[in-house]
């Protein structure tokens, strides 16, 4: 009897111990139930959807500025995606009509016409999206006769305010105390020329506005011997002239790169210079062997045609010819001044 009392006990033991490790099974279950919850699950497991917006930088590969008029046109900016500014920035031209190419990597045509809807123009401009032979990875926005600065926004990047001037310009000074002979020829056939005597160590170009800190470089893109000695005022030292024709030595001046604090550069046919040191030397008639001319500029023109009373000349520079065509730079002078050039 007393064995099956203890019997009845230990059970009674062992039945309770069962009871409590299922009771606080239960608990150690039920402390996490949003770790397997579905609004949790999506949270971690879905990625962040691109919007238009972002494609836009995402995928942009270079942005390209164009101009013209009736006459002419020229892309004036080309900038891959990384050089475009991170920030709202100025687009400044010259001609009547400007546009903007923007070329996308990898775009589908229905994210494109995503992106069209995106663009936004505010300010007085006529304006069109440009869908005549365009790949689907191009859109091109073309202005027309915008009279006023207008903001141009497309998708994510930077708005760009653009604003026609007119070029940027230069002439040429003189040292201090001197006053140095010079023939400045503007001619869009084959670029401007100036000529100053030989012996000229260096010429001071001054522009019509206040430029950035920019210098110019050799036709291959190398450095120039130059400083700023002012916003408006470049001093270049001619070291490295090259020998040419009749004695002349030349170097040349690329300034495509040069633009003033508004971001206005120079004009489509000046944006390099020839400077060209002339050899000193007098004109003299054929048959008599008398001088010719006089000024203080004779020896930087290419022929003189003097009138029979002498009182006038026509001093010609700049000759520049090919096959089919013909271009002369006319200075008219009288008694050594020039009247019309």
């Amino acid at each position: 009897m007393v064995r099956l009392c203890g019997f009845g006990l230990l059970l009674l033991v062992m039945l309770l111990l069962n009871a409590c490790e299922n009771n606080t099974q239960g608990s150690a279950v039920s402390v996490s139930p949003q770790a397997t919850s579905p609004e949790a699950s999506a949270i971690h497991t879905i990625a962040p959807v691109a919007t238009v917006e972002s494609l836009t930088r995402i995928k942009l590969q270079s942005l390209t500025f164009g101009e013209h008029n009736s006459s002419e046109g020229r892309v004036f900016q080309q900038w891959k995606a990384t050089d475009v500014p991170q920030e709202p920035f100025q687009v400044v031209y010259h001609l009547e009509d400007v546009s903007v190419n923007a070329t996308f990597a990898n775009m589908s045509e229905e994210e494109r016409q995503l992106l069209i809807k995106q663009i936004r123009v505010e300010g007085n401009a006529d304006w069109e999206i440009v869908e005549s032979n365009s790949p689907i990875n191009q859109v091109r926005v073309q202005f027309h006769h915008a009279n006023e600065p207008f903001v141009l926004r497309v998708g994510d990047l930077p708005a760009m305010t653009f604003m026609r001037k007119e070029p940027v310009s230069f002439t040429f000074s003189s040292p201090a105390g001197r006053d140095v002979p010079h023939l400045l020829v503007m001619a869009q056939e084959y670029g401007p020329r100036l000529r100053i005597p030989e012996g000229e160590s260096s010429v001071e170009l001054v522009f019509s506005n206040e430029m950035r800190n920019d210098l110019p470089t050799t036709v291959e893109g190398g450095p120039v011997a130059a400083k700023w000695i002012d916003p408006k005022h470049l001093l270049v030292l001619l070291d490295n002239t090259g020998a040419v024709e009749h004695r002349m030595k030349e170097q040349y001046l690329r300034m495509d790169n040069l633009v003033d604090v508004s971001g206005n550069r120079l004009g489509g046919s000046l944006q390099g210079v020839w400077v060209q040191q002339m050899p000193r030397y007098v004109w003299r008639y054929a048959d008599s062997g008398e001088l010719a001319g006089g000024g203080p500029r004779d020896s930087l023109y290419d022929q003189l045609v003097i009138n029979k009373t002498m009182s006038e000349l026509f001093n010609l520079a700049g000759l520049w010819e090919t096959g089919t065509e013909r271009a002369i730079r006319i200075f008219w002078s009288k008694r050594g001044r020039t009247l019309l050039s």
